[in-house]
Parts: C-alpha cells; sequence; structure tokens
C-alpha cells in the first residue's frame, strides 16, 4: 500500500504540474482566469456547504458527487460560452488592393490590444493577403469586388477573401508543394501558383459564381 501510495502522489504531481504548465504557456487574459479560478474554486464549496449539494435532485447528484466533475463542467461550460462570445469580426470591401489592405492593416491595429495581436502577426497577415489578392488578379479569377473578413478567436487570426470568380488553392505552411492533391489539374495548378502564401491554415470552397478563400493564423 506505502508502494501505490507513493505512485498516486508521483502520478498526481506529474499531472498537475503539466496542467499548470499547459495553462500558463500562454498570456491568461480575463476570460482564462474566471475558467480557471472558478473551475479550481467551485469544486472547494462542497466542503465549504455540503448540505446544498445534499439537497440537490438524484440526478445532478450523480455528476456533483465528485469534486473532479464539478470542476471539469464548471471549466468546459465557461470555455463553450466565453469561446462563442469571444469571436470579434471586422469586414472590408475591396475596390482597390491597396485600399484594401491599407484598411485591413489598420484594422487589424485598432483590434491589436483586444486580440491580443502583435506587430510580426500584422505584418504576416497583411503580406499573405497582398499576395493572395495578386494572385487572383494576375490569374484573372476575380471580378470586383472582394469582401475581406476578419474574424479572431481566443488563438487564431482568420481571413476570409469572399469574390466572384474561380477558386484560388493555397497551400498552407505545413503542406508540402509535392504533396498529392485529390483535385482537379486546373486546381492543381492554381494551387503551386499560390507560393508566396504561407497561412498556418488554409481552405478553398466554391458555391456557383462564389469563392471563399479562408486563411488562418495563430496568434502567438
Amino acid at each position: 500500500m506505502s508502494v501505490a501510495g507513493a505512485l498516486l502522489v508521483f502520478t498526481a504531481s506529474i499531472m498537475l504540474a503539466s496542467g499548470l504548465q499547459l495553462m500558463i504557456s500562454r498570456v491568461l487574459d480575463l476570460r482564462s482566469t474566471f475558467i480557471i479560478g472558478l473551475g479550481l474554486l467551485v469544486p472547494l464549496t462542497r466542503m465549504v456547504s455540503p448540505e446544498f449539494f445534499a439537497h440537490l435532485p438524484s440526478w445532478v447528484r450523480i455528476f456533483a458527487d465528485s469534486d473532479l466533475a464539478v470542476s471539469l463542467i464548471v471549466a468546459i461550460g465557461l470555455l463553450l460560452i466565453f469561446r462563442i462570445a469571444s469571436h470579434k469580426t471586422e469586414i472590408i470591401l475591396w475596390k482597390q488592393s491597396d485600399e484594401a489592405l491599407g484598411s485591413l492593416r489598420t484594422s487589424l491595429q485598432k483590434n491589436a490590444k483586444e486580440w491580443h495581436l502583435n506587430t510580426a502577426t500584422i505584418d504576416r497577415v497583411v503580406a499573405n493577403v497582398e499576395q493572395a489578392i495578386l494572385l487572383l488578379k494576375e490569374g484573372r479569377l476575380i471580378k470586383q469586388p472582394l469582401t475581406i473578413q476578419a474574424t479572431a478567436g481566443q488563438d487564431s487570426l482568420d481571413i476570409s477573401l469572399r469574390y466572384t470568380g474561380l477558386p484560388l488553392f493555397i497551400n498552407d505552411i505545413n503542406t508540402p508543394l509535392s504533396e498529392a492533391n485529390e483535385e482537379s489539374p486546373a486546381a492543381m495548378g492554381m494551387q503551386h501558383m499560390s507560393m508566396g502564401v504561407f497561412p498556418d491554415r488554409s481552405s478553398t470552397t466554391a458555391r456557383g459564381s462564389e469563392s471563399i478563400v479562408r486563411l488562418g493564423f495563430d496568434i502567438a
């Protein structure tokens, strides 16, 4: 039993240290502070007020009788609520590429603090969008106007280019150019033409004459 107890303490210590390291690997904003704090504090109320939990309906006590279950329910619930509420969107209508890129940079700089964007991230996003628009124009794939939509999540920034024209397929930073592609030969040609655009994630969809190119960037 003494050996089992020592192994339990050792394993619990590793799990606790790994969890704390994961939580503090990014800068904690107000939402993250609430999630971590309430996730740790709410289970402690079982010791402070056991009578409250004893009078809960039987189907609720199935979950409330475990500190771990209570902590997980609180943390996951708050995470889902805050993720839904944390997405912010800016939409820019393109007439000339220079104007659109200037508006995009201004918009990102305006929201830099709230969206946790640094200068390097903004420069990378604008450079990738500029190159994507250039490829659309050079390939004669686009008809005006083009809409640039920027959506910020908790740890990512997604840029959507919506336009009327042919789809442009873009490799993300983790996809080698030599990797086989299931698209048509024409799509493959346009994909390899997208050299110089390196987002962390990318996808292209086409519905009729409307195409959407999505570029995803991790926020450091």
